[in-house]
């Protein structure tokens, strides 16, 4: 006799497993108990071979019942069965010591079977496993370790609660800012601003805006904040401040602004006249306006040949400059004697050289040139026009830095310095030195590809700040190449995504709280459609009639719809929360077969070494299609799981040779109104990998059924 004990503080659930655990295993005896609390005595009572346990319980839910059991060296088989879905809580059941994790729901007496058939295995593969902790970071323990500083202020202005991280960014300790006004932290001249952002949080949530705070020293620091509104457990309304000190960023805006001012005077002081271009104008100084005659407003946009005039005196003619453009590598200078149109339609002589550069990651050309009377030697204008670059280099707002084929860094720009907080002691040092140690591998790899002629790529890493402080950054590399065309060293240009990467963590962390709301409502209404269900699979073994028991059966059917309606919300109530990421395809697919069952048919997998960039539950859609495929009705035998890239997209081909379907069939199969929960749950899976750039198409072949996933460029990415 297998000695079970069941607890749930459910009394009808109770009830019901009783007697359906019992009633179709004569082997099976179950005890039941309402409270966690009740377990212990009744341990020291009698022997169980196995424990089921409801998660959601007063006074004690079944993980601390868990806890409780192993920290006492109580090694008997665990298994959790709850309505409570989620994968946090089945990783902390099986971390903590759960023999299984279990979901509540469906058809009562498939699941009651499902349990019986666990109750068999746990007593058959009865093991101790170690009591293993799982420490979950509290939300309290967050704000109070934030470099941020969060504050809760009563309908009144008045602050109830300030983070201690203020005492380290402004000198106050907290209990001299709690019970004052809010205002008396900030800069009288923001009073006005203040209010008005408080007026809108009040009504949900202000703008992200900077302010002027006053230290304890009498120093001036500046903040970036919002509020927000939030209610207490009596529903009283309070607002919440978040905010994050920005001196430093505001002290490097203010130099980048003066360096761009200052090379801006300096480029438009030179005594050289200077063009970039890129089949037109695209910048040019105010020199070279004024030698060709041209407002600067007039020469930009303007296509450079018709700034050549038909008559060159002994200089290149407007088709050899052309030509000569394509042969000229990167990096490398062609001088020569050019003749002018200037806009009067005159012609004038010029001393000139032409450079092939990449600016902002594109192939442009610098044109510099000075009057062919000047005193200066040919050299000169090629002198000045790398003095150009360099300019033109020194003036990006985004930080740029030239490294050699070794990673070492031979030129920074400004802002690069300032980003960094080196100061201008950064040349000489590794851009591998300056990366978090898990990106550091990751950019050595893809800076390695693109110095091998790989085409250049954006990818985002995070960052050292000789501070100590971190910062996401995108950055785009790009070959300087020799005059042999062998890559020399890389172009690198950041930009910063760091508030970027902090919205998609605030974004997650608010669906979280709103999806355990809503998780609760469903978990509640699945609870009680499962009794519903219970009670009428048991008027259905009980009624003769046949009349009744179709109405019981219909009745049963509705309830079916029900939770499979309940289950299709489940597995995607947090389809749009989680942002996209890399995942290599094999392991997706191999989880998708897993998840599904479709190993017990024979597959044949032919996926080249790829990964696909797009949301976490890819692979929970790619089960439904599976799951399709796998239709008893169909009877399948083989699945077979291919990829090829064709006019730059990747596809994935899933098809099987169970029994094919008609036209009518296939437009059915995503159609919300033609069938039921099952279908729905096909449509969502087409959601989700839309919602990640995939087309999804699907057709009838001979031998079965052929899903096609097609993979937008920038979605997918050859591994190593």
């Amino acid at each position: 006799m297998i000695e079970t004990l069941y607890v749930d503080d459910d009394p009808i659930l109770l009830e019901l497993a009783k007697e359906f655990l019992e009633g179709e295993n004569e082997d099976l005896n179950v005890t039941i108990c309402n409270s966690a609390k009740d377990v212990l005595p009744l341990l020291n009572k009698k022997h169980f071979d196995v424990i089921i346990s409801d998660y959601q319980m007063p006074s004690m839910n079944g993980l601390d019942l868990l806890k409780e059991l192993r920290s006492k060296g109580i090694d008997v088989p665990f298994i959790l069965f709850t309505g409570k879905g989620g994968e946090e809580v089945a990783i902390e059941a099986l971390n903590n010591g759960a023999d299984f994790y279990l979901n509540k729901g469906g058809n009562p007496r498939v699941q009651f079977t499902e349990l019986m058939n666990l109750v068999r295995h746990m007593v058959m593969k009865r093991e101790a496993i170690e009591a293993v902790k799982h420490n979950a970071e509290r939300f309290r323990a967050m704000i109070e370790n934030s470099l941020d500083v969060f504050g809760i202020i009563n309908p009144e202005g008045t602050v109830r609660y300030i983070s201690p991280s203020v005492k380290k960014i402004l000198g106050y300790g907290p209990e001299s800012i709690i019970g004052s006004p809010i205002t008396n932290l900030f800069h009288p001249e923001e009073n006005e601003k203040l209010q008005q952002q408080m007026d809108a949080g009040r009504k949900g949530t202000s703008d992200l805006l900077e302010y002027k705070v006053r230290r304890s020293d009498g120093e001036i620091a500046y903040f970036e904040g919002s509020f927000s509104k939030i209610r207490d457990d009596i529903g009283k309304g309070f607002l919440v401040f978040n905010g994050k000190e920005i001196t430093k960023r505001k002290k490097v805006e203010e130099l980048l602004r003066e360096s761009e001012e200052r090379y801006h005077v300096m480029f438009n002081s030179s005594p050289v006249g200077i063009l970039l271009i890129k089949g037109v104008v695209k910048e040019c100084n105010t020199t070279a306006a004024e030698l060709l005659g041209f407002d600067s407003s007039e020469l930009i946009g303007k296509s450079f040949i018709e700034l050549w005039s038909e008559r060159q005196e002994g200089g290149l003619t407007a088709e050899e400059a052309i030509r000569g453009l394509a042969e000229i590598q990167t990096g490398s200078t062609r001088r020569f004697r050019w003749t002018a149109r200037l806009r009067t339609g005159r012609s004038k002589n010029f001393e000139a050289s032409l450079k092939n550069v990449k600016f902002q990651g594109e192939r442009h050309f610098l044109l510099s040139f000075i009057e062919a009377e000047g005193a200066l030697t040919e050299r000169r204008p090629a002198s000045l026009s790398e003095e150009a670059c360099r300019t033109l280099l020194m003036t990006a707002r985004d930080p740029i830095f030239v490294i050699d084929s070794n990673f070492r860094v031979t030129l920074s720009s400004p802002g690069a310095d300032m980003r960094f907080g080196q100061g201008g002691n950064i040349v000489g040092k590794s851009l591998l030195d300056l990366v978090d140690g898990p990106d550091k591998e990751i950019l050595t790899r893809d800076l390695g590809e693109i110095i091998k002629g790989e085409k250049a790529k954006t990818n985002r890493y995070r960052f050292l700040v000789k501070d100590g402080s971190k910062f996401y950054s995108e950055l785009t590399a790009n070959v300087i190449e020799g005059d042999g065309g062998e890559a020399i060293g890389l172009v690198c240009i950041f930009h910063d995504v760091t508030q970027q990467v902090l919205a998609e963590g605030q974004a997650i962390n608010a669906n979280k709280y709103l999806s355990e709301m809503t998780e609760l409502m469903r978990i509640e209404i699945e609870k009680r459609m499962t009794v519903l269900m219970a009670h009428l699979q048991l008027l259905q073994f009980r009624y003769q009639d046949d009349m009744d028991r179709e109405e019981v059966e219909m009745a049963i059917s509705d309830a079916e719809e029900v939770l499979k309606a309940l289950a299709i919300a489940k597995s995607y109530e947090i389809m749009d929360a989680e942002p996209h990421q890399w995942m290599p395809l094999a392991d997706v697919i191999d989880a998708a077969l897993e998840g599904s069952g479709a190993t017990r048919l024979k597959v044949s997998i032919d996926i080249d070494g790829y990964s696909v960039f797009g949301s976490a539950k890819i692979g929970n859609a790619l089960e439904r299609l599976l799951e399709q495929c796998l239709r008893q009705d169909r009877e399948a035998t083989f699945l077979a799981v291919r990829t090829n890239e064709d006019h730059g997209r990747l596809v994935i081909v899933i098809e099987d040779d169970g029994a094919p379907y008609d036209e009518r069939d296939l437009e059915r199969l995503f159609d919300t109104d033609s069938g039921g929960a099952y279908i729905r749950t096909l449509r969502f899976s087409r959601d989700i990998l839309r919602s990640s750039g995939f087309d999804v198409s699907v057709e009838g072949t001979k031998r079965g059924l052929r899903f096609r996933l097609s993979v937008p460029p920038g979605r997918f990415k050859k591994n190593l």
